[in-house]
């Protein structure tokens, strides 16, 4: 298991509004780019904090770790855009 939190301020750790919905934006664009994801939100106050939880299988390739990576850099960078 791996998790991605996703702050507005890296260095303060300052989450991103609750409205924003980070971590279902992420979760809907890996979606469309063939990545299963879980997103959470309310991790640092029970309303902001969004985070997504990766659940690769015990068996994964090289290959596969590589598509996976590729898929979530993928899906981070259009939702950056939005965000």
């Amino acid at each position: 298991m791996a998790a991605v939190e996703f702050v507005q301020d890296r260095a303060t750790r300052q989450p991103f509004p609750a409205g924003k919905q980070v971590a279902k934006l992420v979760g809907k664009a890996a979606l469309q780019n063939g990545l299963i994801t879980y997103p959470g939100t309310g991790m640092v106050d029970g309303q902001c904090g969004d985070v997504v939880s990766l659940f690769p299988p015990l068996t994964l390739t090289p290959q596969q770790a590589d598509e996976l990576v590729a898929k979530l850099h993928t899906t981070l960078s259009q939702v950056e855009q939005l965000v």
